[in-house]
């Protein structure tokens, strides 16, 4: 009897939370979830053959654990490897991280392809291309106990393909975003970047003789390069942390981003249909991140940003014949905005393959926040002091 109390005062306490974090939709799911566990264990009380009764309860019990882990994954938390640099010193090539669903509320699966252990039954088929494109429900999030920040760190789904990226997010829904020099400023303000963020610089060192010394004392893993044939001027990779250590040590001054101007670059970045834009890396923009409700008026520059994602994420062609813009055939001379979407970047920033390249990203592929880092093999070696770090 003292146990059944403790059960039903486990799950009100639970109940509890989750309303107090507004998440009604997790109550009414585990008071569905905990009424079905119970009502289909009276009914298997009632098999008078032990035998029978023994191996029903079996079966239902799996089948409850893989349900049950199935939603945890679909609507809580999910796990992934960090496979790429693109977010050092942040994250780590084979760091395993732990993803929230419910900090900004999880994405319901649009086909079985996506909904975990359900997808290998589809991944067996023969037209296995075709089940994992193919979407058979509209996107919906569910509430969550937060929203998107800038400054957060997430995973998404890319939109070419179904590919999983992690970024940190720099401009949120009706921000103007720009670069200038390897900064970024959100709405002409300077973005209060981690300290942690990567870039290249190039500086003067003071005494060289003393530098390596200095950067072995503050473990300091990067390579450096001489510049101008001359061995007090260095080129390297550093976090603003540190730059800042050696900058305050004395040992290097001068200091100044080296600014990206790779050619082939600037005509992968984003937009890619507008070849007229001298946009780089370390340069780039302005640009307006588009939000529910915006409305912008219709010009052929218009066009060129934003014609891609009309097409692919807002179901809206629009095509310019004799001066006019149409849809369809109607002509309009504005559009407003469907979704909300966000501006990526990786903390390794010359390094990473993100929203420069391929665009904002649409709320509905978003995954979740990272929460933790579960564990790490970085280099190859367990690494104790990333045990469950938090980002």
């Amino acid at each position: 009897m003292k146990s059944i109390k403790k059960k039903y005062l486990v799950l009100l306490t639970i109940l509890v939370i989750l309303s107090v974090l507004r998440l009604f939709w997790l109550c009414l799911a585990l008071i569905i979830l905990t009424l079905g566990f119970w009502g289909v264990n009276y009914l298997l009380d009632l098999i008078k053959y032990k035998v029978i009764k023994k191996l029903c309860k079996g079966v239902f019990l799996f089948l409850m654990l893989l349900f049950v882990a199935i939603g945890i994954r679909v609507f809580i938390a999910d796990i992934y490897l960090i496979p790429s640099s693109s977010m050092e010193n942040t994250l780590y090539p084979k760091d395993v991280i732990l993803v929230n669903k419910l900090k900004y509320g999880p994405s319901l699966p649009r086909s079985p392809y996506e909904i975990p252990w359900v997808n290998i039954y589809y991944l067996l088929q023969d037209n296995t291309k075709e089940a994992v494109t193919k979407k058979h429900w509209e996107a919906k999030r569910l509430v969550g106990t937060s929203t998107i920040k800038q400054g957060d760190v997430m995973v998404f789904k890319n939109f070419k393909r179904d590919v999983v990226f992690v970024k940190r997010c720099v401009g949120i829904a009706g921000d103007t975003f720009k670069i200038v020099n390897g900064e970024i400023y959100i709405n002409n303000t300077l973005y209060n970047a981690p300290k942690h963020i990567r870039n290249t610089y190039a500086f003067k060192v003071k005494q060289p003789e003393i530098l390596y010394k200095t950067i072995d004392s503050l473990h300091i893993n990067t390579r450096f390069y001489s510049l101008k044939n001359d061995g007090h001027w260095k080129e390297a990779e550093l976090s603003y942390l540190e730059k800042e250590k050696l900058q305050s040590l004395g040992v290097i001054d001068s200091v100044m981003p080296l600014d990206d101007t790779n050619a082939l670059k600037k005509i992968n970045l984003f937009p890619i249909y507008d070849k007229d834009k001298a946009w780089t890396l370390d340069n780039y923009g302005p640009i307006v991140i588009p939000k529910v409700g915006m409305q912008i008026h219709l010009t052929d520059d218009n066009l060129k940003l934003y014609s891609r994602l009309l097409k692919k994420h807002e179901n809206t062609i629009i095509k310019k014949r004799d001066n006019h813009f149409f849809i369809g055939e109607k002509i309009v001379t504005s559009y407003t905005f469907k979704k909300n979407y966000y501006f990526m970047m990786g903390d390794n920033r010359k390094y990473s393959r993100d929203s420069r390249y391929f665009g904002f990203v649409p709320e509905e592929k978003i995954i979740g926040k990272v929460q933790c880092v579960l564990f790490s093999n970085k280099d190859d070696d367990f690494q104790w002091n990333r045990l469950f770090k938090g980002v």
